[in-house]
């Protein structure tokens, strides 16, 4: 009789299930570890007068007195937008909009109101006409505070009237202008 022995077979390492699903568990880890940790990633600074400016995801981060203030534009990018001088002393700033144009949510509009606030600025909003003004001040430029007038139109510019700084242009355009406006009320530009 012959006795049958067992033939042990060695399977090769990456043959084995097991194996192949630890170092697919560990690669996914280390992977993860990775990104936490920004491995591979270099940071995109640019730096402007004496600022720094950090690229994430959301845009250009800088301080500003220690406050972080973000930014959709490098200065650099901006610096050909001319904005008139500001007198900002008076106790009331203004924001006017035309409500058939623009509406109080506007991200461009609120963006300089966070601005302004910030800078300790006592800032209201106002239509410029009563149709679908929501309960606000109807004011025009002749207005004794200083007032920024968001207009809507395919040219991108600023310019004064009276006591009106006026900002206009498409979406992009207002939102170019209210960044190069931020960077000159933070002292940036």
């Amino acid at each position: 009789m012959k006795t049958k022995e067992a033939v042990i077979k060695k399977v090769k390492w990456y043959k084995d299930k097991r194996i192949l699903v630890y170092l697919m568990g560990f690669f996914i880890i280390l992977i993860m570890i990775a990104s936490v940790l920004n491995i591979g990633e270099k940071e995109e600074k640019q730096k402007y007068n004496n600022y720094v400016f950090t690229k994430t995801e959301r845009g250009w981060l800088t301080y500003v007195n220690n406050q972080a203030i973000m930014f959709n534009y490098l200065p650099q990018e901006l610096e050909d937008i001319t904005i008139p001088s500001l007198n900002l002393n008076s106790k009331k700033v203004y924001i006017l909009i035309d409500p058939e144009e623009i509406t109080i949510q506007d991200y461009n509009i609120q963006r300089l109101i966070y601005t302004l606030r910030y800078l300790n600025i006592n800032t209201f909003l106002a239509c410029s006409k009563e149709t679908n003004c929501p309960d606000i001040p109807i004011i025009d430029c002749s207005n004794p505070n200083f007032v920024f007038y968001f207009k809507l139109s395919n040219e991108t510019k600023t310019y004064k009237e009276n006591n009106c700084l006026i900002l206009e242009g498409n979406n992009d355009g207002q939102l170019m202008l209210v960044e190069r406006l931020n960077y000159a009320l933070f002292g940036i530009i």
